[in-house]
């Protein structure tokens, strides 16, 4: 029989989908969120001058893969074997999502039919920041 106290990793995603991917803050707080979160943006090709990163799609969707990080990183204590597996392969799809939704959110200023602008970034999250 299963323990009480334990909470299945799918009941735990699912936890976190509803209440926080779903549940969505005032833009100015997840502009604030995403500030704390110490993303670095590194160009890799072309210019990115022109790019608009306070386009609220994007800063949406950088906030939730912030969210994914944090959550990945509480709950991922504690789990035995068996369960990482699953809790990886679980937030592994839910990641990959959102950064195929990064992928589709025009960031540049352009009209992407007149004159398409080629461009590569790298977004990380730097981990090592600590504040005084």
């Amino acid at each position: 029989m299963k323990n009480p106290k334990q909470i299945d990793v799918v009941d735990k995603i699912h936890n976190f989908q509803k209440k926080v991917l779903s549940m969505i803050p005032p833009i100015k707080e997840i502009e604030h969120d995403v500030r704390m979160m110490n993303f670095k943006i590194k160009p890799l090709m072309g210019t990115v001058t022109n790019l608009d990163f306070s386009n609220s799609e994007f800063v949406l969707t950088l906030w939730r893969l912030g969210k994914l990080d944090e959550f990945f990183r509480k709950e991922l204590r504690g789990m035995n074997n068996k369960q990482k597996n699953v809790f990886f392969r679980m937030v592994n799809d839910l990641r990959w999502n959102l950064q195929n939704e990064l992928r589709r959110i025009n960031i540049s200023e352009q009209n992407p039919k007149k004159d398409p602008l080629a461009f590569e970034i790298e977004i990380v999250k730097d981990a090592n920041f600590k504040v005084n």
